[in-house]
């Protein structure tokens, strides 16, 4: 799958705590999330994607990917492990 990450992206997969994600989980979250919702209104230039996925290598812990639909590839804005995360 085709994606950028954005520069904010970018860095925080080099911060402590999220240097152990790893890009096959990303793709695994969003060609098949277990939760997603969608944010599209043009008005305020909101053009995102929210999915979630428990990754069972990593404690069955729900990691999230927010990236803009619009983008082409799709822009990843943010990943991270949501510890608020309570879909099943």
């Amino acid at each position: 799958m085709q994606y950028l990450f954005s520069n904010h992206a970018k860095q925080q997969l080099k911060s402590y705590g999220r240097k152990q994600i790893k890009l096959e989980w990303i793709e695994r979250v969003i060609k098949n999330p277990d939760y997603i919702e969608v944010y599209d209104n043009l008005d305020i230039t909101i053009c995102e994607t929210c999915c979630w996925k428990r990754i069972k290598e990593y404690s069955n812990r729900a990691l999230k990917v927010v990236y803009n639909h619009r983008k082409n590839p799709p822009l990843i804005i943010t990943v991270y492990f949501d510890r608020s995360y309570k879909h099943d």
